[in-house]
């Protein structure tokens, strides 16, 4: 089975698993049930699992991937995936600080939230934009119409700071699964990236498109990885 990973990389389309998979050198380890699947760096320092696009549909992935042996609760999980947001451009890196599930009645804060500039926050100073996310079950068309009500937030009238917000499909089942897991929570971080906006629609991502809005992550994981080896 070889050794535990020191970090866990969990996406949702195989669009988004493609150009990590190859900046990283991942080979596939094997395919859980449902035929999901999961990629192992040679040293098996980096494990990455590819579900499918819905919270449910993540969190399960999460369980089966922790059932084979294949993850640890000591490492560092890391979600990462496009998001429609507000007040971002297309392109943008986000840091994700919260996550609010499908119903808005619960949300997580994250590692980098509850740890901004620490040194063990492991995406503290990468060049991105820090948000709240709200999952999803259908990709929203018009984001224009969504507001600070919707991420459950207070309205901000002056000048201080604000958070990018984004919705995605499968953030709340991330963070529902390390909560079943019982992964620490100084372990959760969320990395997104702006595939549309309010002023700049989708209208019909392709897979190469999210590929190449994802590939330049790997510069931050890099980072990722060399903080980490460095504990």
């Amino acid at each position: 089975m070889g050794a535990k990973p020191a970090l866990v990389i969990v996406v949702a389309l195989k669009a988004e698993a493609r150009p990590l998979v190859e900046a990283l050198g991942l080979k596939p380890a094997q395919n859980l049930s449902g035929g999901l699947p999961v990629f192992r760096s040679n040293d098996g320092q980096i494990c990455l699992l590819r579900g499918r696009a819905s919270a449910s549909a993540i969190q399960n992935a999460m369980t089966e991937l922790s059932r084979a042996g294949l993850s640890s609760l000591e490492a560092t999980w890391l979600n990462i995936g496009v998001v429609g947001a507000i007040g971002a451009d297309v392109g943008t890196m986000l840091t994700v600080d919260r996550v609010i599930d499908e119903s808005g009645s619960h949300c997580w804060n994250l590692a980098s939230n509850d740890n901004i500039d620490g040194s063990q926050n492991v995406l503290c100073g990468l060049p991105s934009t820090r948000a709240v996310v709200r999952t999803v079950k259908e990709p929203v068309i018009d984001l224009s119409a969504l507001d600070e009500s919707f991420f459950s937030l207070p309205k901000v009238t002056d000048s201080a700071f604000r958070w990018t917000l984004a919705v995605d499909m499968e953030a709340a089942g991330f963070c529902a699964g390390l909560d079943e897991l019982s992964v620490p929570k100084t372990n959760r971080y969320c990395l997104k990236v702006v595939s549309d906006t309010s002023s700049q629609p989708c209208n019909g991502l392709s897979a190469a498109r999210v590929s190449e809005l994802i590939a330049p992550l790997a510069d931050s994981l890099a980072v990722i990885l060399r903080r980490l080896r460095g504990r």
